[in-house]
């Protein structure tokens, strides 16, 4: 995928473009619109103008103003023919314009497009094994993980970074956010040390089982957070359901096509839901 610098920095100049192509376009109709002015005003004085120099009372001067009538006529014609050639012109550059800004589009879904297909693709697949409290109320787990690429280009390297927490509710998407962040690019240049494991595509890798702990402070934390958007204030009887801790497993594969410091990196966030529900996010770059 392109990554969010770049699409957000294409995004600003085609912005950029279309206020400069609107800006150009009334300037166009604004000098178009002078030019129309200056013409009636034109034809206007040049009306006047026989007016006062035309006698209505001699009957010699009736074919002269015959003739001079005919000539404002014609320059009324011809100041309306210029009006509908530059309504006819506007419109054209409009239509084109229009075109091509409908082909740069289509253009940039099919780069889309073939940047997809030619990338690989990381989905992971998670289970926990065992789940237990210890007397200071902190929680420890045993799980398994895998990965398997979709995409149709090997990935060198990826891994993933994820941390077990109470699901944080409306703030899970800025928290698995954060843990691409900071679980994920920073630690790229780190793996680059580590043995090339490299994931072809459509083929899963070994589970690796992994340990992981829910410190007592976050669960407190998250029961506190509860408590006060259910305006159960201090004091009051707990719920029993306070107890039941909804854990989740937050974070985001990172992988890249090369094992280079300055590889494109991608991302796929991720959310398991215990005892087994997994939502997967779009790839974040």
């Amino acid at each position: 995928m392109v990554d969010l610098k770049s699409e957000y920095r294409g995004r600003i100049k085609e912005k950029a473009e279309h206020q400069q192509r609107a800006a150009e376009r009334e300037r166009r109709e604004a000098a178009e619109q002078s030019n129309l002015e200056k013409i009636v005003r034109s034809i206007d004085g040049v009306s006047e103008k026989l007016d006062r120099q035309t006698d209505e009372n001699v009957p010699e001067k009736k074919s002269e103003r015959r003739w001079h009538r005919a000539e404002v006529i014609g320059l009324w014609a011809a100041a309306a023919v210029g009006v509908i050639a530059i309504c006819v012109a506007s419109s054209d550059a409009e239509h084109q314009r229009t075109e091509m800004h409908g082909q740069l589009e289509a253009m940039k879904s099919q780069l889309a497009v073939m940047q997809t297909q030619t990338r690989p693709w990381m989905k992971g697949d998670f289970r926990v094994l065992s789940v237990s409290k210890d007397e200071r109320g902190q929680l420890n787990l045993q799980f398994a993980q895998r990965m398997i690429n979709i995409g149709n280009y090997p990935a060198p390297i990826s891994f993933i970074g994820a941390v077990f927490m109470p699901d944080p509710g409306v703030k899970l998407a800025e928290t698995e956010r954060e843990l691409c962040k900071t679980q994920g690019v920073s630690s790229w240049k780190n793996f680059l040390k580590g043995p090339v494991n490299v994931a072809f595509p459509n083929e899963w890798t070994h589970w690796e089982q992994g340990s992981a702990i829910v410190p007592p402070n976050l669960i407190a934390d998250w029961q506190k957070d509860v408590l006060e958007e259910k305006n159960i204030k201090e004091g009051d009887p707990k719920p029993d359901w306070i107890s039941r801790i909804p854990l989740v497993y937050v974070g985001c594969i990172t992988y890249g096509a090369q094992a280079t410091a300055d590889a494109a990196i991608h991302q796929t966030g991720f959310v398991f839901y215990l005892p087994g529900r997994l939502t997967c996010r779009r790839a974040v770059q």
